[in-house]
């Protein structure tokens, strides 16, 4: 079949360019080793064919008619409203079209197209507007699972989607069956966050929200991480960690001090300092209580606390040494309104460790050391080393015959290991981390723990043999990072602490608004004066859109109430698909995001109250 250009190619192209403008491929042909021919079906409509690298022949399409065939997979396709549908293989795009016509239209797809010339041939071959311009279409091309990961995660909206559906042509499945393992993997990674988050900020929102808000003077007053960034380029640095490997090789940090940056992990602290050794810096981010018992007998000044402004705000009241802050896409970013400079962001997977691996790669450490990261149980079961607040003698997790939310993961010795599902999406974290951010050399020096893709694994001892040998100190980047610092005047930081309080009450004032027109917005209904149901309705939609834009307090309160939230809107929207509208079903759950809004928005005056309060009384 002669393949000639068609006059759709160049619109296939532009709209691809338009809404897809970090998409663009290059032809990488014959990197894949599939060589790829377009054929006539029986049908007369083109079709595809592959020579996979063991020289087997597929078609990705019928060879008879794939509209027919497409059809018929499109009409098993089990989706309901509420769910989201993964394809995998756009190929010419027939099963695409089908599933356009077939699926309700408010259901959306994430279409994966692993070889970029299938892509290229298909944009050549076959009219696809309909398909890049349709707003249900999300399309991935190419075989960076990364990539795919990434647009997945900015795909997937679990308030919308209660369940995923997989679906594609077989064709594309057998020809590229590792890509499809590594994206289904991908996809479950990015599902499995997604709800490993909505758990934790039902459990930690509202000290998240606590903590960062009475942290805001020291948002204000303390130089931003950023400061350290690119300071300490080509320096090694060791990322110290409490795993219990910790207790074999923690001595041997003694030696490292002044050879390397050393970065440890709040947990870490007290173990460290029993020892004599004092960390360059200390990472914190967790905003509750228990954070501060492993800072609670640490009194030193020579250590730099490396914080996340929702870490729990009596441990940066207490520290005596320098302070640097993070905000990692906190609400909190936009209360200043521009007057505060930028803090920059320790990215994390969940720990203090990820921040401060984060934080040593930003400085542009190379290479990055890790020593206690074990990221699975001890042969005894413990979780942490001795000295650690976790650490303590009996204080064990894993108890054997306890089988449940636990597997077993490839060792550093090569032998397998026993981890917490936790604990592996935390591993998983670094390995993305390593593999995207591949300009360093990365070492585990754990000595224990489970392997971590990507890492090199050497003993500490020859670490500090190969790697620290040269001197390194950390107070003249430090002093001069302070001294260029501009400390906002605390009238200034009050002032803005004075308008968010004002902002919280005019939430306040919008959820008490619209609770009363609920209320009138029923007795309408009962009455079935629909005018002034509609009235009410708009009125009401009118202040959840206001709410749903505010800029300062409402961000806050879906953290506060997240949960809550979470199962209202979701209820709201699978009604969307009812056919009968249940009126007093809605107005119960709007009832219920108002009060929920309301009660967020008092604890939110409370925190602003408090922080005022902190500062006036400090007489800081």
């Amino acid at each position: 079949m002669d393949i000639k250009p068609n006059w759709w190619e160049e619109e296939n192209w532009q709209i691809y360019r338009q809404r897809y403008p970090d998409g663009i491929v290059s032809s990488r042909q014959g990197e894949t080793g599939v060589t790829v021919e377009l054929l006539s079906s029986r049908s007369g409509l083109p079709t595809m064919r592959v020579t996979a690298q063991n020289g087997q022949e597929v078609f990705l399409h019928s060879s008879m008619d794939p509209v027919r065939e497409a059809q018929r997979v499109a009409g098993k396709l089990e989706a309901q409203a509420g769910v989201a549908v993964v394809v995998y293989g756009l190929s010419l795009g027939y099963l695409i079209e089908a599933l356009l016509v077939q699926l309700d239209e408010r259901i959306p797809l994430f279409v994966i197209e692993p070889d970029q010339t299938v892509f290229e041939q298909a944009m050549r071959e076959r009219d696809l507007r309909g398909i890049l311009s349709s707003q249900r279409v999300n399309l991935q091309v190419g075989d960076s699972v990364i990539e795919m990961e990434n647009n997945f995660f900015n795909f997937y909206d679990p308030i919308r989607f209660h369940n995923i559906v997989l679906t594609g042509l077989p064709g594309h499945q057998e020809v590229y069956k590792d890509f499809y393992l590594q994206a289904t993997q991908g996809i479950k990674r990015v599902v499995d966050g997604a709800v490993m988050e909505m758990q934790t900020l039902a459990k930690i929102g509202p000290d998240m929200v606590s903590s960062t808000i009475q942290n805001f003077y020291h948002f204000c007053t303390q130089p931003g991480v950023n400061a350290l960034f690119e300071k300490f380029a080509g320096v090694p640095a060791i990322v110290v960690a409490a795993g219990p490997a910790l207790n074999q090789n923690i001595v041997l940090l003694r030696e490292a001090k002044g050879k390397a940056v050393l970065i440890a992990v709040g947990t870490a602290v007290k173990a460290l300092q029993q020892q004599g050794i004092v960390p360059d810096f200390i990472v914190s981010i967790d905003p509750m209580v228990y954070n501060y018992e492993h800072f609670k007998e640490y009194s030193g000044q020579d250590a730099v606390l490396l914080t996340d402004i929702q870490s729990y705000p009596a441990i940066l009241q207490a520290f005596r040494g320098p302070i640097f802050v993070a905000a990692n896409q906190s609400f909190i970013l936009s209360w200043p309104d521009g007057v505060v400079e930028d803090k920059g962001d320790l990215e994390t997977g969940g720990t203090a460790a990820h921040s401060a691996m984060t934080a040593a790669y930003k400085m542009g450490a190379n290479p990055i050391v890790f020593v206690g990261q074990d990221l699975a149980f001890a042969s005894d079961g413990s979780t942490h080393a001795a000295g650690t607040n976790y650490g303590e003698a009996g204080n064990k997790i894993y108890k054997d015959g306890d089988n449940a939310g636990f597997l077993y993961v490839k060792a550093n010795q090569g032998e397998q290991v026993l981890t917490s599902r936790l604990f592996n999406q935390y591993r998983l974290f670094f390995e993305k981390w390593v593999q995207v951010k591949n300009d360093r050399l990365y070492i585990n020096a754990t000595e224990g723990g489970a392997l971590i893709e990507g890492m090199q694994v050497m003993t500490l001892r020859e670490v500090l043999d190969s790697h620290c040998q040269r001197e390194v100190d950390v107070r003249p980047v430090i002093s001069q990072s302070r001294q260029d610092f501009y400390k906002l005047p605390i009238k200034q930081v009050l002032a803005i602490l004075k308008q968010r309080l004002a902002d919280a009450n005019q939430v306040v004032a919008d959820t008490k608004s619209a609770l009363n027109r609920l209320k009138k917005l029923q007795q309408a209904y009962q009455e079935k004066d629909f005018a002034k149901v509609n009235q009410y309705a708009l009125n009401i939609d009118e202040i959840f859109r206001r709410l749903e834009q505010e800029p300062y307090i409402c961000p806050a309160v879906k953290l506060i109430e997240q949960h809550f939230l979470h199962q209202i809107l979701r209820r709201r929207y699978e009604a969307l698909y009812a056919e009968d509208n249940d009126v007093p079903a809605a107005i119960a759950d709007y009832r219920l995001y108002y009060e929920k809004v309301r009660e967020a928005a008092q604890r939110i005056k409370e925190f602003i109250e408090q922080s005022i309060a902190y500062i006036q009384n400090e007489k800081i």
